[in-house]
């Protein structure tokens, strides 16, 4: 399950991933009407669950991260807004290297204003060997 839920959050990307002069990156998302993660979270009043905002970002995140790296925690999660199918969703992550850790400093805006914010922290895997 959690592979589709990857794949659709990657589906549901909008707009080509940018860069802005202070070298974050943005992205938009859009998740429509029938997405698998609307499943349950709630029936009648659909809302982009907490786990596919992170979701999101992590895969944006991981877009410029050297290979290697996977996700080792989330930090200072606050939901402000509660998104609502088919929403433009503007994720972006500033990239803050930390000795041989990558802290990901994530902030997800819509027309309303700040709806997320939370830093996310990648770290080097561990070899299995």
């Amino acid at each position: 399950m959690m592979n589709k839920l990857k794949n659709e959050v990657a589906q549901a990307t909008v707009a080509p991933v940018k860069e802005d002069e202070e070298g974050a990156v943005m992205s938009i998302y859009r998740f429509p009407a029938d997405f698998v993660g609307f499943a349950g979270h709630f029936p009648g009043y659909a809302i982009v669950p907490a786990i596919v905002q992170v979701l999101a970002a992590q895969q944006l995140a991981e877009s410029r991260l050297p290979g290697g790296m996977r996700l080792s925690g989330v930090r200072s999660a606050k939901f402000f807004l509660q998104l609502p199918p088919e929403q433009d969703i503007t994720v972006e992550c500033r990239l803050q290297p930390k000795e041989s850790e990558v802290h990901v400093a994530t902030r997800l805006t819509c027309e309303q204003g700040l709806a997320a914010s939370f830093t996310l922290t990648f770290s080097p895997e561990r070899s299995t060997a």
